[in-house]
């Protein structure tokens, strides 16, 4: 991510501390500019790397103003004629990812494609790591329940997990969204 790229994630991040309240699935409190920072991070990565694939982006998880949750605000692509809803997951490391890593979403939707993207705040870097739809992460999600310890916290809402080797590769994502037709 070069500067002027992060400058524009940590425009979108501070309008969105300023704009709607929404609450950290970890602690419970308000969610922090770093969480919506490492969110438009991964927008921004998935963004570049679809269009760069030559996916048509009809719309995109970046607004000019954040004053209430759009929870159609995600990628709206097309392929063939046919649109989809993509769901741009990130996490921060300070290490490259690996096969044993997790990825994590809060929900699973059936109308949504999930990607999965790492930000390793050491080099600034972004992996998209790859994807998956709904009936694959009810397959493979690990559920971690409100109220379950791990480690420095408890829960507070519902979390899915899914380790990076599950994933689709992003290699087939022109191919699977051919096949969804």
């Amino acid at each position: 991510m070069s500067d002027s790229d992060l400058k524009i994630c940590e425009f979108h991040a501070k309008k969105m501390c300023d704009g709607f309240v929404t609450r950290s699935f970890k602690n419970g409190g308000l969610q922090n500019h770093d969480a919506y920072m490492i969110g438009k991070i991964g927008e921004y990565a998935i963004g570049l790397w679809m269009k760069n694939i030559g996916i048509t982006i009809i719309h995109k998880p970046f607004r000019s103003e954040y004053k209430y949750l759009n929870p159609k605000d995600d990628f709206i692509i097309e392929k063939n004629g046919r649109q989809f809803q993509i769901e741009a997951r990130a996490k921060a490391r300070n290490v490259d990812p690996q096969k044993h890593f997790e990825c994590c979403t809060e929900s699973i939707k059936p109308h949504l494609v999930y990607v999965f993207a790492s930000y390793n705040r050491i080099n600034r870097e972004v992996d998209v790591l790859g994807f998956m739809n709904e009936a694959r992460l009810r397959k493979y999600a690990r559920p971690i329940l409100a109220g379950t310890d791990n480690c420095n916290f408890s829960h507070k809402s519902n979390e899915y997990n899914v380790l990076v080797d599950e994933l689709i590769s992003p290699s087939s994502f022109i191919d699977y969204l051919n096949n969804e037709i």
